[in-house]
């Protein structure tokens, strides 16, 4: 579930008659695989929950659709300690 076509970035509404600007959505699946840490506001499941809806709703044909693509280190050290960038590093998923 979840398979959405892909989407072209556009500023306007294709086809919506009106000038309304579309808006940026964010989603990468693979957000619930990393350990957020005890006491992270971050509830992955609930993310998953909402782009359900999204696709179910058909809201993904109103909105610019991206994937984010992972920090470099040099990005990953700008917010963060050089510890979680180590760990961020050396995970499964980046090999």
């Amino acid at each position: 579930m979840g398979a959405i076509p892909d989407a072209r970035p556009s500023e306007l509404s294709e086809g919506s008659g009106n000038d309304r600007k579309r808006i940026d959505y964010f989603y990468d699946a693979l957000i619930g695989n990393f350990n957020y840490g005890e006491g992270h506001p971050m509830r992955p499941h609930r993310v998953r929950l909402t782009h359900n809806l999204v696709v179910r709703y058909g809201l993904f044909q109103h909105l610019n659709i991206f994937r984010p693509k992972p920090a470099s280190k040099a990005h990953c050290l700008l917010t963060r300690s050089a510890e979680p960038c180590r760990l961020r590093a050396a995970h499964p998923s980046r090999v």
